[in-house]
């Protein structure tokens, strides 16, 4: 069986709790089967792989990728489950992912606006040094250049000239 469909079926293990996946779990299985994966496979028609099975068929290069592809999963259970959360995380760990973006999506499930702010702004602050001003130099540069397509004698064109 293709990989892709085992990282699928694990994905279904990891949002089989009691009660199973939900329809918007399924669906998000589905599209990843279709259109990241390329697969004609029903997600409804595979069974469910556990944490052991899919670490042992996962590419260490996709470890983090598959770990993306199950906070994303978890944040589609809704109402929040802490079920769900418990078995994202034994998935992850099954991977061998240090993965601080569960960390974050826990706290979003569990309604904490204020602390997922303070995470996400941590985990994904913008470059600092020489390296900041470059990529800030070449953002403005950009930004200059496509003025020149501004109509003539408008603010932009004006600007840019």
């Amino acid at each position: 069986m293709d990989t892709d469909i085992q990282i699928a079926r694990g994905l279904i293990g990891a949002a089989s709790i009691p009660g199973g996946p939900t329809q918007e779990q399924m669906n998000l299985v589905q599209s990843l089967l279709h259109g990241y994966f390329g697969s004609d496979a029903d997600a409804e028609k595979l069974s469910a792989l556990s944490p052991e099975d899919l670490a042992a068929i996962v590419d260490p290069d996709d470890r983090h990728r598959v770990a993306d592809l199950l906070v994303v999963l978890e944040f589609c259970r809704h109402p929040y489950d802490e079920a769900q959360a418990d078995l994202v995380e034994k998935y992850v760990g099954a991977l061998g992912v240090d993965e601080p973006m569960l960390i974050l999506a826990r706290d979003a499930i569990q309604g904490e606006v204020e602390k997922v702010a303070a995470d996400w702004s941590r985990l994904n602050a913008p470059p600092s040094g020489e390296r900041a001003i470059a990529e800030q130099d070449r953002d403005y540069g950009a930004k200059l250049r496509a003025l020149e397509s501004c109509p003539p004698l408008s603010l932009g064109r004006t600007y840019f000239q």
